[in-house]
């Protein structure tokens, strides 16, 4: 049973831009978020009524704040140059009682329950028109999820503090948007790789060798991902448009040194 009596969030975003039809387009700006959640969540997963976890979060309270500027400049007839950076710095502080299915209650609270991230992202986006209607362009990105605290159920059946660092992800990608046929057909296509540093996933079961009594916990791996995909826009007339996506993607969990291990 999972009771979210509190759970509230604003956000502030504050933006300068350049003006319309400039050389130079740019925009610079800043951003605050804040979150504040309690939740109880006693977990009865069995017909018994046996109780695997019961956890109760008094408060847990995010925070970020983060400042960001993005700058296009033609550098030559046919070639456009883009660039951004972004800087983050989140706070996350947790309350937190959690009791396993042993009966070992772990607390989360004062700066225990405090994690600090701070990130520095950026992008880069070279753009060339090889005619009016048909553009090629490289770019690469790079972004990021803060990481977390929470208390779990570690292997022992015994609760532990699960610390979690933030997900990043750098991904790069080549494409092409075309328009043929007087602008009445659009073809877009792009092949893409990505890698994460981090990649969290929830629900795994981390205690395979007791089936009777398993133990879910998130965890966090690199992870590595490539693909491609394909867009066809065709305009039949001036009311109706037909359209096909195509896409496919690879990813695996990959080791520290790269090699694929699921």
């Amino acid at each position: 049973t999972i009771e979210t009596p509190h759970d509230t969030f604003q956000t502030h975003e504050l933006r300068l831009a350049s003006n319309p039809g400039s050389k130079l387009t740019w925009q610079v700006g800043a951003f605050y978020y804040n979150n504040n959640l309690s939740n109880s969540d006693l977990n009865k997963n069995y017909p018994s009524g046996m109780v695997l976890f019961d956890s109760v979060t008094r408060e847990k309270a995010t925070q970020t704040y983060s400042a960001f500027s993005e700058a296009t400049y033609p550098v030559a007839d046919s070639w456009r140059l883009t660039g951004g950076v972004r800087y983050d710095h989140t706070r996350v502080g947790v309350d937190q009682d959690y009791t396993s299915i042993t009966g070992v209650t772990q607390s989360l609270n004062g700066e225990a329950g405090v994690r600090r991230f701070s990130n520095l992202t950026y992008k880069a986006r070279l753009e060339h028109d090889v005619t009016a209607q048909n553009m090629l362009y490289a770019s690469v990105t790079t972004g990021v999820s803060p990481g977390d605290v929470t208390a779990s159920t570690g292997v022992t059946g015994n609760p532990v503090v699960l610390e979690l660092k933030a997900e990043t992800l750098t991904s790069y990608e080549i494409g092409s948007k075309n328009r043929f046929l007087n602008d009445t057909l659009q073809v877009n296509g792009a092949i893409y790789y990505a890698k994460y540093d981090g990649f969290q996933t929830a629900g795994v079961n981390i205690t395979p060798q007791n089936p009777f009594a398993p133990t879910f916990a998130t965890i966090a791996s690199p992870v590595q991902v490539y693909g491609t995909e394909l867009e066809v826009l065709y305009q039949l007339t001036s009311h109706d448009r037909v359209g096909v996506n195509l896409g496919y993607t690879n990813s695996y969990y990959v080791d520290k040194n790269g090699t694929v291990i699921y």
